[in-house]
């Protein structure tokens, strides 16, 4: 007992981090064990790169577009609602996706679920930063990191072992299934944290006012948009397969690979971040996490471009968490999901236009440019973010 309760004061182990996190470990092991290939069944299912380039855009703007309105709700409404509500929304419409052979219609059902998702994002952020002291948020926001991390090895994992057997359709399938006991599991157990709000709306002026939030909605709309270029955009899934050679369960267990790193990073980074402050880590991942494809990108084979993705990974890893930590000191609680929406919503928004412009390039320029793009903006991020007085 003793053991646990030092464990849980050292990394901020509350409730509501330890069902967000054991939810979102099952959800997303099952998003990843298929969605890493989907530039590849967009492919199958008759898009062309151009097609493929555009459906990224698509998605990634689902994803934001009801962030704004999710932040909104959740300040008004609390946080569990916006969470427990959107998650029992994942079984039909991946249902629906399984089902389809047209990408248009996968497109659709895709984009849907990221809306979903978006509802979900402010109360994500706000509901953990709420439930732990100040001085612990970058723990926790790492403790919640290695859930993601830990399903981005085992879910890729999966998906390479069962991929020849049953199929991407049936790991979307499998997806929408496991929504059911993470939406009970959150319904039971989730402690409501947010005040409501009693004004109308959030002052969106407020934020013209505020310099620091200005710097770091611009280093954020960076740090998303070079995402959206490396491990959230389809260009390492089609230069692994059109340049390097490798398979799609190849594919999956390099992303398995950089997977590793990110559990390493946040299982730790909470603390490095807690000592060193998020500022210091966002600039160190905003510029090396683009960096560390540059090498890859001349490897050949599988295994060469391993340590390449566990570097990527680390870095990934430690720019989000402190992103995070930055995001939720620099608002107050009345507040917090309206801003996060806002953020979210409009790193998006830009960001979504990436996989578009950026498939041009790859047209025009060959499979390497996207990258070469990102590391260009890891320098501008750099500009941005040391504007930012952390506070």
């Amino acid at each position: 007992m003793g053991f646990w309760f030092k464990l849980k004061s050292s990394y901020g182990l509350e409730t509501n981090l330890l069902v967000l996190a054991g939810t979102i470990f099952v959800l997303v092991t099952g998003y990843f064990s298929w969605s890493l290939l989907l530039p590849l069944y967009l492919r199958q299912l008759g898009a062309s790169d151009f097609w493929v380039g555009i459906s990224y855009t698509l998605i990634t703007l689902a994803f934001t577009i009801g962030q704004v309105f999710g932040g909104l709700l959740s300040d008004k409404l609390g946080r569990k609602p916006l969470i427990v509500i959107p998650t029992f929304c994942f079984l039909p419409l991946y249902f629906l996706a399984s089902l389809v052979k047209n990408w248009v219609f996968l497109l659709g059902c895709l984009v849907l679920a990221d809306i979903a998702s978006a509802f979900q994002e402010p109360s994500f952020t706000s509901l953990i930063a709420e439930s732990v002291p100040k001085e612990k948020r970058g723990i926790a926001f790492g403790v919640w990191g290695s859930s993601f991390s830990l399903s981005l090895v085992i879910g890729p994992f999966l998906g390479s072992l069962l991929l020849r057997s049953i199929g991407i359709p049936k790991l979307i399938l499998a997806t929408g299934l496991l929504a059911i006991p993470c939406g009970i599991v959150r319904l039971k157990f989730l402690k409501e944290t947010g005040i409501k709000s009693k004004e109308k709306t959030w002052n969106w002026f407020k934020l013209s006012l505020n310099p620091n939030l200005i710097w770091f909605l611009g280093a954020a709309i960076v740090l998303m948009t070079i995402f959206s270029l490396t491990i959230w955009g389809p260009f390492i899934a089609l230069y692994a397969k059109d340049t390097i050679k490798l398979t799609g369960e190849k594919i999956n267990l390099l992303f398995t690979c950089g997977g590793i790193s990110a559990i390493f990073f946040s299982i730790l980074g909470g603390k490095v971040v807690e000592r060193f402050r998020g500022k210091k880590v966002f600039l160190l991942g905003v510029l090396l996490h683009p960096l560390s494809f540059l090498p890859w990108l001349y490897t050949h084979g599988f295994t060469a471009g391993v340590p390449f993705f566990l570097l990527a990974y680390l870095f990934s890893q430690g720019s989000f968490v402190a992103y995070r930590t930055i995001l939720s000191n620099l608002t107050s609680e009345t507040n917090r999901s309206s801003v996060v929406g806002l953020f979210g919503t409009v790193t998006g928004a830009i960001s979504a236009t990436a996989p578009w412009w950026a498939m041009e390039m790859r047209l025009r320029w060959g499979g390497q440019a996207p990258f070469w793009a990102a590391i260009a903006l890891g320098l501008c991020g750099l500009l941005f973010a040391l504007r930012v007085d952390e506070g």
